[in-house]
């Protein structure tokens, strides 16, 4: 990493925000949780949700956005960057913008984040969820897309009039970013969508979950934000 010595007016600071091994770890934990009815019903539930690590490591996430919340609203310009710019760059980026832009707690707003700071800036779907067919390895895998998603719904329960969808939007969009059925989270980079015409070739999920706005992911308690 860059010692921040040729930056002399700019700060470093570190988020420790593990990487993809102690993700892909709590993700297995958590899984095996929730698949177990005798803990999932049990008076043990929350002891051992915590014991996946799981939200330890989305509470560091959301303790990395408010840093970067923080210092944009006391006017400081802010670069986020992580070892390969497309996993925990997007992670505090979006959710970053999601707390500062009303508009991206919008549907509308939401889908277009989503496009922008996931798709167009290359998260490597395909390899991070498996969902190529080129046999990604195991080691690669990690559900860092559905982590994001959780911290978003984090932020759902803490401002529950803040956002113009609910939770049911982030579980269609996650359960939409493996099963294959639309084209939107195919592939590893906008290079390879393109060269395979999935525009043209297969349905956007956006298509689909506009269709069914209000109806099926409108939040009655939303409030609009007039500042």
């Amino acid at each position: 990493f860059e010692t921040g010595a040729g930056y002399p007016f700019a700060q470093l600071h570190f988020l420790n925000i593990d990487n993809i091994v102690a993700m892909r770890e709590a993700h297995r934990k958590l899984v095996e949780l929730c698949s177990d009815p005798l803990v999932l019903f049990g008076d043990r539930f929350y002891s051992t949700l915590e014991q996946t690590k799981w939200p330890f490591h989305s509470r560091v996430i959301l303790s990395g956005v408010a840093e970067v919340v923080r210092a944009v609203q006391d006017g400081q310009s802010v670069l986020v960057h992580c070892s390969d710019g497309w996993d925990r760059t997007p992670q505090v980026v979006s959710a970053a913008m999601v707390v500062l832009d009303p508009y991206c707690r919008r549907l509308e707003g939401f889908e277009t984040l989503i496009e922008k700071e996931w798709l167009h800036m290359g998260h490597r779907f395909a390899t991070r969820l498996g969902t190529g067919v080129h046999g990604e390895p195991l080691a690669e895998r990690c559900p860092v897309f559905t982590q994001f998603l959780d911290c978003i719904y984090q932020l759902m329960c803490q401002h529950p009039t803040a956002f113009q969808f609910t939770e049911r939007l982030l579980v269609d969009i996650n359960k939409h970013s493996l099963s294959g059925l639309f084209g939107t989270f195919l592939c590893d980079g906008d290079q390879e969508r393109a060269r395979l015409r999935l525009a043209q070739q297969t349905t956007s999920l956006w298509t689909a979950v506009n269709r069914n706005f209000p109806a099926r992911y409108s939040n009655p308690l939303y409030v609009p934000f007039d500042g």
